[in-house]
């Protein structure tokens, strides 16, 4: 009798593991991969700008120099990401009374470059208590809707400054530097 009692008790345990087994829910979600080509983008062009302007400081080569090569590597990297709105603020205010901008001016298809005067009558600098300085950089896009502006803090020494705007499936990345 005590062998029947054992066989319905292992039974009755088999018969509920199934039902277990079989009445697992399982839960999923899809996560989209995030996009790491605009930071990858920023990180590269600053990199380029920052040995470009370091051999020009140290090689001592002229202005025009730093500024043209700067120009080419801002035409360059807009050419082959279409997609992205570069802009490169640049200079030493100890050097100069304005910092240089390169962006890609995309109706000329060539990089322009403008200065940003460090004077209270330009629009684009802010002097907040004269040791606090910045300037603020307005990306020159092909997007008319796009205002897209960001402030940079003028430091003594040289300054490089880089907005990077790029355009992934209806998302807009914006990363400044």
């Amino acid at each position: 009798m005590n062998k029947k009692a054992q066989f319905f008790l292992v039974a009755a345990l088999i018969i509920s593991g199934i039902i277990l087994g079989l009445s697992q829910t399982f839960t999923s979600s899809n996560v989209e991969p995030t996009e790491t080509l605009a930071y990858d983008l920023s990180n590269e062009v600053y990199y380029e700008a920052s040995q470009v302007i370091d051999n020009g400081v140290f090689n001592s080569k002229p202005e025009e120099d730093i500024k043209k090569q700067l120009s080419n590597l801002t035409e360059y990297y807009s050419k082959i990401n279409p997609d992205s709105d570069i802009s490169i603020v640049y200079g030493n205010p100890d050097n100069a009374d304005s910092l240089n901008e390169i962006s890609y001016d995309y109706k000329s298809r060539s990089a322009v470059s403008s200065k940003i005067p460090l004077t209270d009558t330009d629009s684009r600098f802010l002097d907040l208590n004269n040791e606090k300085k910045k300037v603020r950089v307005k990306l020159n896009s092909k997007d008319k809707e796009s205002n897209i502006v960001r402030d940079f803090e003028v430091k003594k020494g040289q300054n490089l400054y880089l907005v990077v705007k790029k355009k992934i499936k209806n998302e807009q990345f914006v990363i400044s530097r």
